[in-house]
């Protein structure tokens, strides 16, 4: 059985949020849920870390919470930008030491003066599309993060942490209905590639881009 874990920083716009963790509730196939934030939210079991602060080292602290409480042996990340499916939630997974994640993702990015198209995203960056299985999973974490509990402040790129996927074992699956990730000016990196050659207005399932963006607030 899996387990999902809902990590988030609570910086996104409020409503904009909100109905993404409609959707997931919507789309988790009845699959517990564990939520970890700074702030406290009505998502499955939910474990409220206080104010630690923003970075890539504390969001994946707090995936490794919720992975540590959860009692399953595989786990799906979601992150608070993300849509993601039924079709993605009921996957075979087998393997414990693997993370499988979906060949079909985009970003769409919502910041003023930028593409608004649905853009392919490279590999690397796809962790938060994962499931896997619980204790590979800890395993990787625990030998990024070490023994220091948080660390506030938002990383260059040049500093961030290893992806999640190095040096890891990994598989795309082929998934019919894409997984989008929203790029917003409240996300923690700004640093996007909107200017790829393959940038399209339409998605199955999801529809148009303008559209998709006015209809989760991101256009006020």
């Amino acid at each position: 059985m899996i387990t999902i874990v809902y990590y988030t920083s609570n910086t996104e716009n409020s409503a904009f949020e909100e109905k993404i963790r409609q959707i997931l509730v919507a789309d988790s196939c009845g699959l517990p849920i564990i939520s970890v934030s700074h702030k406290p939210i009505a998502l499955g079991e939910n474990i409220c870390v206080g104010d630690v602060g923003r970075s890539s080292y504390n969001q994946w602290r707090q995936l490794q919470i919720g992975a540590q409480a959860a009692k399953t042996k595989f786990i799906a990340l979601a992150e608070s930008d993300f849509l993601y499916s039924k079709e993605h939630f009921t996957i075979k997974v087998t393997r414990e030491d693997l993370f499988y994640a979906p060949l079909r993702v985009f970003q769409l990015c919502t910041m003023k003066n930028r593409v608004h198209k649905f853009i392919p995203m490279y590999r690397r960056y796809r962790e938060g599309t994962s499931i896997v299985g619980r204790d590979y999973l800890l395993t990787a974490l625990e030998s990024m993060l070490g023994e220091e509990t948080w660390k506030a402040g938002i990383e260059p790129p040049s500093k961030m942490l290893p992806h999640l996927f190095f040096g890891r074992n990994s598989v795309l699956y082929h998934n019919t209905i894409p997984v989008v990730t929203f790029r917003t000016d409240a996300g923690m990196h700004q640093h996007i590639h909107d200017d790829h050659p393959t940038g399209i207005d339409e998605l199955p399932f999801w529809g148009n881009a303008q559209n998709l963006i006015k209809e989760y607030n991101q256009n006020e």
